[in-house]
């Protein structure tokens, strides 16, 4: 027990170590371990005065001012200065020599001072501590170890996430995604609060009389001043509660958990016909380059790339709907046939960016030397291709398919309205005309996490697929 309580402490004191050479986390280590951090405070100032700091450096400086060192050191740089100007031929005003070599003097001085401190020290067998030293040499004493455990949790978990990389650089991407909503909700806020668009007259009527007006703008909290609106958006933005919209006087954080899972099935099935046509295209036409299939696939691509969404929709409806039956015109909810077609729509266009995504990557690293090598050691030619030239090949098609991913989780507006899918990105759309502010606000939280959170598996899937970024990762 003892042992595995040693090592505990030893190995929480190189994370330690670790932490504290970075200034946000020597804050936070600070934070959440105030009590002990005082503690060991008090130890420092203890341990110092007991080495008398103070008077052995007050004793080396009166020791050189008595030898006149500072004086000896000035001529010497007052020297050196003048010996290099008449070697390049330079020519200096006597004021500017003299500032010069009183800088360099002063520093030479400090570096002697910290030198023979250091030394006197070094015979003297004593030791000047600094609050890190004082910290871990507390940890040494069992009971203080247990009292800081108890008192200051939150500081040991702090440190531990440097035992795990990953973890660390999620963490700290999740962070910093804390300060991107809050930029985001206040230039998003501060549009609303000028636009010369008014909810009340928008969600009233225009002839709705002027009491009626000024009790819904009440209700909402519209008649208070831009800082405290703004504050209060802030507040919902913590707390997650962004109040009632405008147009249905529902709860907005409701609304948006309703119609996610809708715009998440749509957003997989979509990824799901995109990878199945893409990738397989990419690859054959990087194989095959410059064969009719090549031509085909990436002609294909780029008719793909040009159709729009709503036109592609609305041909799918009228052809397998209308004509053939097969769906039905009007969207069901939990009904997996009546998102074959919006997949089919999102999936297409987004299929043709990334074929043409695979085939560009997958030339680039054919020509590699290590595929060369592969090839003239006699390995198969699906073990080259599979594994030399497309696992190398694949950090951009991951890219690609991550940031589209996002996107689409954002919400397809344009196609769930032609399908009339009550989803996310229909939702927003709806609530910008009229304007509908909290659920604006609660949109643009919405898509920022997600991006964010897909940017983050994204980087985390590169490390799956990369050994090189899996390194970088560990070392970061």
């Amino acid at each position: 027990m003892k042992m595995e309580e040693g090592k505990f402490i030893s190995e929480f004191k190189k994370l330690y170590c670790t932490a504290y050479k970075y200034k946000f986390y020597r804050l936070l280590i600070i934070l959440f371990g105030h009590v002990f951090s005082v503690m060991a405070l008090f130890n420092l100032k203890n341990q110092n005065r007991k080495a008398n700091v103070a008077a052995h450096k007050r004793k080396i400086l009166d020791s050189l001012a008595t030898e006149n060192k500072f004086a000896e050191i000035l001529q010497e740089e007052r020297a050196e200065i003048l010996k290099i100007n008449r070697y390049f031929g330079d020519e200096m005003v006597e004021r500017k020599i003299e500032a010069r070599a009183n800088k360099n003097a002063k520093k030479r001085f400090e570096q002697l001072t910290t030198k023979l401190f250091k030394q006197k020290f070094e015979k003297k067998d004593l030791q000047v501590m600094n609050f890190r030293d004082s910290f871990l040499k507390m940890l040494d004493n069992r009971v203080v170890f247990y009292i800081s455990l108890l008192l200051a949790f939150p500081m040991y978990l702090v440190v531990l996430v440097f035992k795990f990389p990953f973890l660390k650089y999620s963490l700290e991407r999740i962070f910093m995604l804390i300060f991107v909503i809050f930029g985001v909700v206040f230039v998003v806020f501060s549009i609303l609060w000028i636009s010369p668009s008014d909810p009340a007259i928008n969600v009233l009527g225009r002839g709705a009389n002027q009491e009626a007006i000024d009790a819904w703008r009440i209700s909402y909290g519209l008649d208070k001043s831009y800082i405290e609106q703004l504050f209060q958006t802030f507040k919902s933005v913590i707390t997650f509660d962004f109040g009632n919209s405008y147009q249905s006087n529902l709860p907005v954080t409701d609304l948006i958990v309703e119609k996610f899972p809708i715009t998440f099935k749509i957003a997989l099935l979509s990824i799901l016909v995109a990878v199945l046509i893409a990738v397989p295209a990419g690859i054959i036409s990087a194989i095959k380059q410059y064969s009719k299939f090549d031509y085909i696939a990436m002609t294909t691509a780029l008719v793909g790339l040009s159709i729009p969404n709503f036109w592609l929709g609305l041909m799918l409806i009228l052809v397998f709907a209308v004509n053939l039956g097969w769906v039905n015109v009007l969207f069901e909810l939990n009904s997996l046939k009546s998102m074959i077609l919006p997949a089919v729509v999102i999936g297409t266009s987004l299929a043709a960016a990334v074929a043409r995504m695979t085939r560009s990557s997958m030339l680039e690293v054919t020509k590699a030397d290590y595929v060369i090598t592969a090839r003239a050691k006699g390995l198969p030619e699906s073990k080259v291709i599979f594994k030399h030239t497309f696992r190398n090949a694949i950090i951009p098609i991951i890219t690609m398919i991550g940031l589209q991913f996002g996107l689409i989780l954002g919400g397809a507006s344009v196609t769930e309205k032609v399908f009339s899918i009550p989803g996310i990105g229909d939702f927003m759309l709806f609530s910008q005309f009229l304007p509908d502010n909290p659920a604006v606000i609660a949109s643009v939280v919405y898509i920022a996490i997600i991006i964010s959170i897909t940017n983050l598996l994204v980087d985390l899937l590169y490390a799956i697929f990369d050994p090189r970024i899996k390194s970088k990762i560990r070392e970061y």
